[in-house]
């Protein structure tokens, strides 16, 4: 039997981390990561709590494993909570987010 040392590329991938008292609060483990990608990728590319992010489907499944799917089902369930907003502008169409901070701070955190 071989250790997992011994298994090539397993687990040296990038990993998709979250917080799991945001899924806890949010009831949705899908959407919790939805948002904890959102929320990384506001911070790296240094943007403002009013600016929106761009984020693709490719680039959000890779970086997730969140399918087409199960990302709608967690944009959904965000906007209906009121913690994002979403737009598509250009051609061919390309995702944007905007993040509700002042309600995630009072509500979820």
């Amino acid at each position: 039997m071989g250790t997992l040392q011994n298994h090539g590329e397993f687990g040296q991938h990038r990993t998709a981390s979250y917080d799991p008292i945001l899924a806890q609060k949010l009831k949705n483990v899908n959407s919790a990561i939805f948002l904890s990608n959102c929320l990384y990728h506001h911070t790296v590319d240094k943007l403002n709590s009013d600016d929106w992010l761009q984020r693709t489907m490719r680039e959000v499944c890779t970086e997730t494993g969140l399918n087409r799917w199960k990302q709608e089902g967690a944009i959904k369930r965000l906007k209906n909570a009121g913690l994002v907003e979403t737009k598509l502008a250009g051609m061919p169409s390309t995702r944007y987010f905007k993040i509700n901070f002042q309600l995630l701070e009072q509500n979820y955190f």
